[in-house]
This record gives structure tokens, C-alpha cells and sequence, in this order.
């Protein structure tokens, strides 16, 4: 069965806002029982360019497909609804590989965050993940 489990990089309140591209940008961790951590909503400056590396730590090997979702704001406000730019990367994350993506996002300052879907399989992938 191929169901999506989805993880976003973002569990709290944002509480700032990382810079990506040619700003230094973030680092956190995934785990696919529970979430990625931290607070990461954030622009893109600089050269456009989002890269994300991810390091899996922990569980078997995985197909991942990651994106860039960035936040919509209109007449009732902003939300995340699940608009991406800068296309979609699907990597295999495995502990002790790097995975790299890169997004050409455009120049934004509208938040942006992290997302990442997986096949529900019932496995636990842990991982460090680095966005500049």
C-alpha cells in the first residue's frame, strides 16, 4: 500500500527567519515517527538557489521526495496549502549517505519551509538536514 506520510520542517511558532541561498541557512534533524524539528520557515535571498543536504542516521534505506512549499497569502491571509516552487528532488536517504537537492526558487522574501514525503511503510528514517 502507498500511502504518504509527510514531514515538514517546521513544529512551532516561527520565531524567526533563516536566510537560504546566499545567506547562511539552517540546520535540523527528520524523523519520520514523529516530525522534523525546529523552527524553519524561511525567505530566499541571494542567488535564488535553495540546497538542501540531508545525512540519514538512522533506518533502512529510503525514497524521500523532498520540496520547497512556500506560503500563499490572499484576501484571508497567508497559509500553507501546499504550493511549491523550484520543482521537486527525490532521493534515497540512507544512514551514513548525503543526499543533496537543489531548488532555483526564485528570489522571495514570502516564507518558505521544507517539506518531505515518504511511502508509509511503517519504517522510522532519522536524519540531519543542512538548507543554505
Amino acid at each position: 500500500m502507498v500511502v504518504g506520510l509527510a514531514a515538514i520542517l517546521n513544529c512551532a511558532p516561527y520565531v524567526g527567519v533563516a536566510g537560504a541561498a546566499a545567506n547562511p541557512g539552517f540546520t535540523s534533524t527528520y524523523n519520520f515517527d514523529t516530525t522534523l524539528t525546529g523552527v524553519h520557515a524561511f525567505e530566499v535571498t541571494g542567488n535564488g538557489i535553495v540546497v538542501a543536504i540531508f545525512q540519514g542516521t538512522y533506518g533502512p534505506a529510503e525514497n524521500v521526495t523532498i520540496s520547497v512549499e512556500i506560503q500563499t497569502c490572499g484576501f484571508f491571509g497567508c497559509n500553507w496549502d501546499g504550493a511549491t516552487v523550484g520543482g521537486d528532488c527525490t532521493r534515497l536517504l540512507f544512514v551514513g549517505g548525503n543526499s543533496t537537492c537543489n531548488f532555483n526558487t526564485g528570489n522571495s522574501n514570502t516564507l518558505h519551509r521544507i517539506y518531505m514525503i515518504k511511502n508509509f511503510d511503517g519504517n522510522t528514517i532519522k536524519g540531519n538536514v543542512k538548507v543554505s
